[in-house]
């Protein structure tokens, strides 16, 4: 909503927030709610769109094609497209930070620029479902800043992922203890992994998904069971026969590396949170896909 040229941010009536405005029985306003204002407590979050009411830093840094970085932030609580374009040009750009936009400042860092993911191909930006996405070409966020310390190794992990069945071993967030989810490649029908199967003993149980689909995925790890969830649909459920000891032990980083494979196809958004969200599974997911609308 707008007075003249000037975006409505902020509506009081007296001294009492007001959180929507109707012009008759039409919403014409409401005030920004993130995913962490619903959902708070994470242990780490990516997102090109602010997932924090009060979060005042940028979304990601970018590095140009003669190498100059710059931060790029958000207007209306999305990724600020005009000066992502501005900075960049006709060329390409690169993504060279991801910033955590929990309250922990666990940043994902690439300072090698060929594993950087693009953000701009020539100009143009890089999309899912007609949103800004990072596009992994063997792009990896390999620093492996983000230090897991969740109680017991339980966690939560959601993305938002195009999948690639024809890339080689991928994992879209884990560590090298916990793979939380990835692919194998077409010498495995391109099937994508469970949540949580390194474990010495256990089985690894395998979904079979389309080639270059978008899915919002979320792996619940809990001590005895690794549920995964594509799209809202329970796809697997493991019994855990391991220990998730290592998990909070464990460097975890966005789009790691295995086997000397990274990601492939186009990656949005992650948020990790310290607990089982069993409970928040579905809201989550929604929140999600309402932005994303991915099914």
């Amino acid at each position: 909503m707008k007075i003249g040229s000037n975006d409505i941010v902020d509506v009081k009536t007296g001294s009492t927030q007001v959180n929507k405005v109707y012009l008759g029985s039409n919403l014409v306003w409401q005030s920004f709610v993130g995913l962490l204002d619903s959902y708070p407590n994470a242990a780490a979050a990516y997102s090109l769109r602010r997932l924090r009411t009060n979060y005042s830093g940028s979304a990601i840094r970018v590095r140009r094609t003669d190498n100059t970085e710059q931060d790029i932030g958000f207007v209306n609580n999305e990724l600020d497209t005009v000066s992502l374009l501005s900075f960049v040009g006709s060329g390409d750009g690169f993504v060279t930070i991801l910033y955590d936009q929990s309250l922990n400042a666990k940043n994902q860092v690439q300072t090698t620029a060929i594993y950087q993911p693009k953000i701009v191909s020539s100009g143009v930006i890089e999309l899912l479902n007609s949103l800004p996405s990072m596009l992994g070409d063997d792009s990896s966020m390999g620093s492996e800043s983000f230090k897991y310390t969740g109680s017991n190794g339980e966690f939560s992990a959601y993305g938002v992922y195009n999948l690639k069945t024809d890339s080689g071993y991928t994992t879209a967030f884990g560590s090298n203890d916990v793979p939380i989810i990835g692919q194998f490649p077409t010498a495995f029908n391109g099937q994508i992994r469970n949540v949580a199967t390194k474990s010495s003993g256990q089985s690894v149980t395998l979904t079979s998904l389309a080639d270059n689909i978008n899915v919002v995925f979320n792996g619940n790890v809990s001590t005895t069971t690794n549920d995964l969830y594509i799209n809202g649909v329970l796809k697997d459920t493991e019994t855990f026969t391991g220990s998730l000891a290592n998990a909070s032990n464990s460097l975890f980083s966005f789009a790691r590396r295995v086997n000397t494979s990274a990601i492939q196809g186009h990656i949005s958004e992650m948020i990790i949170y310290p607990a089982n969200q069993t409970t928040n599974r579905s809201a989550i997911e929604t929140n999600i896909n309402d932005f994303y609308s991915i099914y």
